[in-house]
């Protein structure tokens, strides 16, 4: 089982070698990922994103994007 952390280093690798202009910033990269698919996360989670309330949601943003 990859771990959060894991999966998000790995994925943020993946991005910066198929980045076109050369300045790749991991933290853009992710908050990107978490603005537009925030549920692909939802493996590492209990509670599915979509089930999160609105105050909930920005401590799910928080503990994804400390991982990076």
């Amino acid at each position: 089982m990859t771990t959060l952390k894991e999966y998000v280093r790995e994925r943020a690798e993946i991005a910066e070698k198929t980045c076109m202009t050369g300045d790749f910033n991991a933290m853009s990269w992710l908050d990107l990922e978490l603005e537009e698919t925030p549920w692909v996360f939802d493996e590492f989670f209990d509670t599915p994103w979509a089930e999160l309330s609105e105050n909930e949601q920005p401590e799910r943003l928080a503990a994804i994007r400390s991982v990076l």
